[in-house]
């Protein structure tokens, strides 16, 4: 079965953007592969869902925050390095080359454009990542600033991080000050 009929069986989208990107960032990593019986054999397929959401929302933030939506290899390499040295129950040896081919030929999510230039599929899901990095890390009051809140690049991210926090009180007060400033 196409792994987005248990979404359309229900005749009901969710109510919340963020909720449909959620459910199409699953079905990516979570759904794919098993729908269509497909076995993967390589270090990136035993990080469980939860790490690799992670580690795409860890390049995520790091892109968008620095305005790249198209980043090097060995930026993005890097980056990848960095987040498997940052886990209590790291692996020795990495290769990260392997990862990022797993990451885009199993779930598409970051694609290469041009030789050795990478994005992620589309910019919703770019987006996405790098609002779930600010709601994990628990620091989405760092989205309400002034330069923030004028820059036409953040507005769906705040949008997204603001509709996952259980309690948006204190974005919301830091927006409202950063709007007083103008």
């Amino acid at each position: 079965l196409f792994p987005y009929t248990t979404l359309f069986r229900s005749h009901e989208f969710p109510r919340r953007v963020v909720e449909l990107y959620k459910e199409a960032a699953d079905v990516l990593l979570k759904k794919w592969d098993p729908s269509r019986h497909v076995r993967r054999d390589s270090l990136y397929k035993a990080l469980s869902s939860g790490r690799k959401e992670q580690l795409l929302s860890v390049v995520a933030r790091d892109t968008f925050e620095s305005g790249r939506y198209f980043f090097r290899i060995s930026h993005v390499k890097e980056t990848i390095e960095n987040f498997f040295k940052s886990l209590p129950d790291q692996v020795d040896e990495i290769d990260v080359e392997v990862v990022l081919q797993s990451i885009e030929s199993q779930h598409g999510l970051i694609i290469e454009r041009a030789s050795g230039m990478y994005s992620f599929s589309h910019l919703t899901l770019h987006e996405y990542f790098c609002s779930r990095h600010i709601v994990t890390s628990g620091r989405s009051e760092d989205i309400g600033g002034l330069n923030r809140l004028i820059d036409d690049r953040w507005r769906e991210i705040i949008l997204m991080v603001s509709s996952q926090l259980t309690n948006a009180d204190q974005l919301l007060q830091k927006l409202v000050s950063s709007l007083a400033e103008i």
